[in-house]
């Protein structure tokens, strides 16, 4: 690690990226994983391990380790005993989602003592509390670490939210089926989008994210077969000719502006898709240390041998050094033959190109509760005022429509709560029924219950009164 931080230091001098004091400042990247698999509903493992690496050198700068458990004292504890003198590698007794943050926090804390090197910039994903845990405990004096989202999270937590909206069945089977079948070519049309951008030396960064902003607004609409506002780069005119306009359709049904909305939210982040980076340097970690704790299917969490598994995956990732390579230098002994044999096996299949996948039909349950260190509930770092800004000045000017299309909203709604465009449409307005509660709140009062309330209000369908007036 020392090497790889030689390495990025002299990087950073070379290109000048320093601050006023002459030290030198690397964009990283991070992650963790857990000892245990979670499914993504689980998070109870015992120990975590985490990494920060290098854009340039592309090595782990720091590495940790946390571990909920000590078996020594945990034995002690239940006799009622006193433990015996041993070295306890228990540090740690936070919920398991929290694990990354403070793994992270700690590297950016230590990054001037161990390298000499300021992290002025975090490349990860979205789904932890671990920005936010940055940001806070304020690591450098005079220096704000900046984020820049990982653009395959991004696209993948899209792709999600589009499937989730293809498998409500609350939309007619075709429009669901016209979105399953063409969201994969949403991501890919966004994807070329910002590798066509990143590529453009000849503009400011500024317009590349207003370039690609535009891009993955219009991208629904492109796909769907409205041609009217692609570029000249993005669509060519075989392509108008070819396919039929669904987006009237989709938009009768509601479809539409479910995934408008979504591409408006996701266009937030230009700024993060203009860098066109990836956290997949800690991933590829990650998938070391599952190399090394057998896939995650052997408990090595008791005392000190995950530490020292994770600390073998740091030496096998830097050096590029195969598991058995790692071993016979710690321990000077040859490793286990069966460890042997399955490197063996592995390298027949890398140098043939051979993938073979296993897929395994898995019943997860779902997840009842919410997590503030981990997934898409965790604490973020709210918008910026110019950020805020440019999302509020955009969903204004998504609401200016001509007097036709007002005519043509009001045939298409006639039947109210039974038409979903009428529900989608009405979220987006203030309606009589809110207008005196709105106008009547006071400065001091919190707006955020209200504004749930109003945009996801509960159903009413059921209401006796309610169901007498539809008659």
């Amino acid at each position: 690690m020392a090497e790889a931080g030689k390495q990025e230091q002299e990087h950073a001098v070379a290109i000048g990226s320093v601050n006023e004091k002459g030290t030198p400042m690397i964009p990283v990247t991070g992650d963790a994983c857990w000892s245990k698999r979670s499914y993504g509903t689980n998070y109870c493992a015992s120990s975590g391990a985490g990494a920060i690496a290098g854009m340039y050198s592309k090595k782990v700068l720091h590495y940790g380790v946390k571990n909920k458990v000590c078996t020594i004292c945990s034995r002690a504890n239940k006799k009622a005993l006193d433990p015996p003198d041993h070295i306890c590698f228990k540090n740690f007794d936070g919920p398991s989602t929290a694990m990354e943050a403070a793994i992270i926090t700690e590297g950016f804390k230590s990054s001037l003592d161990d390298h000499g090197l300021i992290y002025n910039q975090y490349v990860a994903d979205g789904d932890s509390s671990t920005y936010a845990s940055i940001r806070n405990s304020r690591p450098y004096e005079s220096v704000t670490v900046g984020k820049v989202e990982c653009k395959n999270h991004l696209l993948r937590n899209y792709c999600k939210a589009l499937l989730s909206i293809a498998t409500n069945t609350k939309y007619p089977i075709r429009a669901r089926k016209l979105l399953k079948d063409n969201y994969l070519r949403i991501r890919w049309g966004i994807d070329c989008s910002v590798k066509f951008w990143y590529g453009q030396n000849n503009i400011s960064f500024s317009e590349k994210m207003e370039n690609i902003k535009n891009d993955i607004i219009n991208g629904p609409y492109h796909i769907f077969g409205d041609h009217s506002k692609c570029a000249s780069y993005f669509c060519t005119d075989a392509i108008k000719k070819q396919s039929e306009n669904m987006v009237p359709e989709l938009k009768v049904h509601g479809v539409f502006q479910q995934v408008e909305d979504l591409a408006h939210r996701l266009s937030l982040h230009a700024y993060s898709f203009a860098y066109n980076v990836t956290n997949n340097l800690v991933e590829s970690y990650n998938a070391r240390v599952a190399m090394f704790v057998g896939g995650k299917r052997v408990n090595f969490t008791q005392r000190r041998s995950y530490a020292g598994r994770c600390a073998g995956a740091v030496i096998s990732y830097n050096s590029g050094a195969v598991q058995t390579t790692v071993h016979n230098y710690i321990f000077g002994t040859e490793a286990n033959p069966e460890i042997v044999r399955l490197e063996n096996i592995r390298n027949k299949l890398n140098v043939k190109r051979i993938e073979k996948s296993i897929k395994k039909k898995k019943v997860f349950k779902p997840v009842t509760n919410k997590d503030a260190h981990y997934g898409d509930a965790c604490i973020k770092v709210d918008m910026d005022d110019e950020e805020y800004k440019r999302a509020k000045t955009d969903f204004l000017l998504r609401l200016e429509i001509t007097a036709e299309e007002k005519d043509k909203i009001e045939q298409d709604t006639i039947l109210q709560s039974a038409s979903p465009l009428w529900l989608e449409t009405r979220r987006k307005l203030l309606t009589a029924s809110w207008f005196s509660t709105v106008c009547k709140r006071r400065p001091s009062t919190n707006c955020t219950p209200l504004v749930k309330q109003i945009l996801y209000g509960t159903d009413l369908s059921n209401v006796p009164s309610i169901k007498h007036g539809k008659i």
